[in-house]
This record gives structure tokens, sequence and C-alpha cells, in this order.
């Protein structure tokens, strides 16, 4: 009996340490299955922060191209504007000329109206001399000239007016 009560100890000793070693291996797979779980919960978190940049990134060449837009925009306005000014310089020079050309049309018309006044008074004047019976043969011609420069007066004076 007593070989018996030993090796039934022996086996409840065996039985025992089995139990702690099912333990020990429960105990074990348990905290594998919880770092398993961290370890998907980081990788989980991983992704989630790569998404977050990779959205970021996208925010930032959104951005960037809004940016080149508005450059381009800006661009093409001052360009649009030195084109304007271009125009109202050629604008304002064709007025400067127009301006030229009035006052050389304004000063011809001058001179041709004095040419019309002296033409006018050496015809008064030669008028008055046909007066005098006794200079008649030398007036003619001096008036006949006074006359032709007269109506040369008067050519220019209309031509100029022009």
């Amino acid at each position: 009996m007593t070989e018996t009560d030993n090796a039934m100890t022996e086996t409840d000793n065996a039985m025992t340490e089995t139990d702690n070693a099912i333990s020990e291996t429960d105990n074990a797979m348990t905290e594998t299955d919880n770092a398993i779980s961290e370890t998907d919960n980081a990788m989980t978190e991983t992704e989630n922060a790569i998404s977050e940049t990779d959205n970021a990134m996208t925010e930032t060449d959104n951005a960037r191209t809004e940016t080149d837009n508005a450059i381009s925009e800006t661009d093409n306005a001052m360009t649009e504007t030195d084109n304007a000014i271009s125009e109202t310089d050629n604008a304002m020079t064709e007025t400067d000329n127009v301006m030229t050309e009035t006052d050389n049309a304004m000063t011809e018309t001058d001179n041709a109206m004095t040419e019309t006044d002296n033409a006018i008074s050496e015809t008064d004047n030669a008028i008055s001399k046909l007066t005098t019976p006794t200079e008649s043969n030398q007036v003619m011609p001096e008036t006949d000239n006074t006359i032709s420069e007269t109506d040369n007066a008067m050519t220019e004076t209309d031509n100029a007016r022009n």
C-alpha cells in the first residue's frame, strides 16, 4: 500500500505540475494574444497617421496649386495693366501729334490771313491810286499784281482751313 500511496502521490504531483504547465501555457498565450492586439492597435494607429499625413500632403499640394494659380492670375493682370498703360501712352502721343498739327495749321491760317490783310491793303492802296486820273497808266499793272496776290493769299487761306 505504501508503494501505491507513493505512486499516487507522484501521479498527483505530476498532474499538479501538468496543471501548472498548462496554466503557464495559458498565461503565455494570453500574453501573446495581448501583444498581438497591441501590435494590431499600433499598426492601426500607424495606418491612421499615414492616412492623416497623406491628407495633409494633398491639402498642401492643393494650396500650392491655388497659390500658383493666384500668381498666374496676378501676372496676367499685371500684363493687362502694362498693355493698358502702353495703349494710354500711345493715345497721348497721338493726341500730342494732332495738337501739334492743329497748332501748325493755325499758324499757317494766321500767316495766310496776314497775307490776305496785306493784299487787301495793297488793293485798297491801288484803288485809291486809280482815283487819280494822271496815275492810272502806272497803277493798273500794280493793281493786277495786287489782285493776283490777293487771290493767292485767299487760296492759301482756304488750303490752311482744309
